[in-house]
């Protein structure tokens, strides 16, 4: 081993040396927020999206209804009491009034199209449209809400 090979190797070693207290120093990654920039819901949030959920089954669409819509006044940018309330439309077959209410928690919360989060309520939607295309007069008075809600199934840009 001559004196370059020396020195080549030396250097190495001061290389990793370095890297590894560099490595050591270095500050964890801050905690990405929930659902890609989104920020989470809020915790008194799901305790109530809970007990309206427990209404919804119970058959009281009434007061599950006016809790759905207190929700939504109380938290303007969350999702979750606009696709309660068109689940509430949905068991009272006002499926104009379900298009509406599922196009504003899309807006709110994009995840709910997302195959990949646990929020996917895809299937659902797309069942829906599906319906709202069949009736004839619901899709001439709502095509332009049918036909954004099938882009933002199909993954189409708003």
């Amino acid at each position: 081993m001559d004196r370059l090979d020396a020195a080549a190797a030396a250097a190495v070693v001061v290389l990793l040396g370095a890297a590894g207290v560099v490595t050591a120093r270095r500050e964890p990654p801050p905690a990405a927020p929930a659902a890609a920039g989104r920020a989470p819901a809020p915790a008194d949030l799901a305790p109530e999206v809970a007990r309206l959920r427990a209404l919804l089954e119970a058959g009281s669409l009434t007061q599950a209804q006016a809790q759905a819509l207190a929700l939504a006044q109380r938290y303007p940018h969350e999702g979750e009491p606009h696709m309660l309330l068109g689940d509430i439309h949905l068991r009272r077959q006002d499926l104009a009034a379900a298009l509406r209410a599922y196009r504003e928690a899309v807006d709110r919360n994009p995840d709910y199209l997302d195959r990949k989060t646990p929020l996917f309520q895809g299937r659902k939607l797309k069942h829906v449209v599906d319906e709202a295309q069949r009736e004839a007069v619901t899709a001439r008075a709502h095509q332009k809400l049918i036909h954004y809600l099938l882009r933002r199934l199909a993954g189409g840009c708003s």
